[in-house]
C-alpha cells in the first residue's frame, strides 16, 4: 500500500538533495513535561483541581493573572479530548496565546502536536500570528505537528498560511536546518520502509526525508526495512548513509531485527557498507 503523501510536498519548489546525518526528534511529551515543571502560583495547584471548568471560572472571576495555570488546564483538556473545556479556556480573558515557557514554546506549539485539530483551529482564530512563532530551537507550531506525524493539524496550519498568503513560512528552518517538510517526509520514508515500497522511499528521500530520523520508538527507516527482510529498500537506505549502529528504545540495532532466514544475506549487505561510507 502506498503511504499517503505529506501535506507539504505539493508546495516544494526546491527539494533538499544533500545527505544529512543523525537527528533525534524532540518529543512532545518531554517538551510538555518541561513546560509543566515551571514554577506556578500556589493558588489552585493542578493536583488539587477537582472541577476544571469551575477552576477556569475562578481564574477569570477573581481576575487572577495566572497565564500558566490556564495553559496547564488547556493541555490537560486537549490530552483528554475535552474540546468544549479547551475552547472555554482559550476564550478566557486571562488566556495569553503568546505566553512562553523556558524553551520559547507558546500554547500553539504544544497543541499542534496533539490529535485535536479543533483546538488548534480555535487558537488560530484567537491569534493568527501565533503560527509564525519559533521557539528557542527555531521550531514553529508546524514543526511540532510534523514531529508526531499529525497530518490533520499540519494541513490545518498550512491552510492558514495559504489564507494569509504566506506559504513560504511553512519552510522556516529550525536550528538543525530542518523544515517541517523534512519531518513530514521522514514519516513517509518510515512508512515506505515498513511496506517495502522502494519507489516511495526514493521519492520521500528526494523530497527532504531525514535518512536517520527516529520515530517515537527510536526506530529509523533502516530498522523497519531490516525487520521486514527487504533487501532493496535496505540497500537504498545504506547507499544514502543510513547508520547501521543506531539503537532504538529497546536497544536494538537494525541488524538485530533481521528475520532469521535473511540473516546471511543481510550480513553480506551490511558488511559491504563500512564506516568509511557514513558521513
Amino acid at each position: 500500500m502506498t503511504p499517503k503523501r505529506p501535506i507539504l510536498s505539493k508546495y516544494t519548489e526546491n527539494p533538499r538533495k544533500e545527505k544529512i546525518g543523525k537527528f533525534f526528534p524532540i518529543e512532545i511529551a518531554d517538551s510538555e513535561e518541561d513546560f509543566l515543571k515551571r514554577p506556578v502560583s500556589p493558588i489552585l495547584p493542578v493536583s488539587d483541581i477537582s472541577d476544571a471548568e469551575e477552576t477556569v471560572d475562578k481564574l477569570n472571576n477573581n481576575m487572577i493573572q495566572d497565564e500558566l495555570k490556564l495553559i496547564q488546564l488547556l493541555l490537560k483538556a486537549t490530552k483528554e479530548s475535552n474540546v468544549g473545556l479547551a475552547n472555554k479556556i482559550i476564550d478566557s480573558e486571562n488566556f495569553n496565546t503568546m505566553a512562553t515557557d523556558e524553551n520559547g514554546n507558546i500554547p500553539l506549539h504544544f497543541i499542534a502536536g496533539y490529535d485535536e485539530p479543533e483546538v488548534t483551529k480555535k487558537l488560530l482564530e484567537k491569534d493568527r500570528d501565533s503560527i509564525y512563532v519559533q521557539n528557542n530551537h527555531g521550531n514553529t507550531p508546524m514543526h511540532f505537528s510534523t514531529f508526531n506525524d499529525k497530518n490533520e493539524n499540519t494541513e490545518l496550519l498550512l491552510d492558514e498560511l495559504v489564507n494569509q498568503g504566506n506559504v513560504s513560512a511553512a519552510f522556516l528552518k529550525n536550528k538543525k536546518g530542518y523544515t517541517a517538510m523534512n519531518y513530514s517526509e521522514s514519516h513517509t520514508l518510515i512508512k515506505a520502509a515498513k511496506s517495502n515500497n522502494l519507489e516511495e522511499a526514493k521519492k520521500a528521500y528526494s523530497e527532504g526525508a531525514i535518512i536517520n530520523f527516529q520515530d517515537n520508538d527510536g526506530c529509523t527507516a533502516l530498522h523497519y526495512s531490516s525487520s521486514t527482510g527487504d533487501l532493496s529498500v535496505t540497500e537504498f537506505l545504506l547507499q544514502n548513509n543510513a547508520e547501521k549502529d543506531i539503537a532504538n528504545n529497546k536497544k536494538q540495532t537494525p541488524k538485530a531485527l533481521v528475520p532469521i532466514d535473511k540473516k546471511h544475506q543481510f550480513d553480506i549487505l551490511f558488511g559491504s557498507y563500512g564506516k568509511e561510507q557514513s558521513r
